[in-house]
């Protein structure tokens, strides 16, 4: 997110300073173009998703297989059942 988005998106640095609760725009005006992290977010949820958090923001989530999934609860419940025959 670049701050010519965001101005862009809001007009003015003052709507975005009252917008994110910053006492003065000169705040928004020292960001360099990339959004600082913290402000990204908040915009991301204050716009509803129409600014987007940078992906190198995100961290990225593993998806596992649902056999994997299923291997293990097999495996779990197995386990289970040999420890509750003593």
């Amino acid at each position: 997110m670049t701050k010519t988005e965001v101005l862009n998106y809001f007009g003015t640095k003052t709507k975005v300073a009252k917008i994110l609760n910053y006492a003065s725009p000169s705040g928004v005006a020292a960001w360099p173009e990339k959004v600082p992290a913290e402000a990204q977010f908040k915009l991301e949820i204050i716009t509803e998703g129409l600014l987007k958090v940078d992906d190198d923001l995100v961290p990225k989530i593993r998806y596992v297989k649902e056999n994997s999934i299923d291997s293990s609860r097999r495996r779990f419940v197995k386990e289970r059942r040999l420890y509750e025959q003593g």
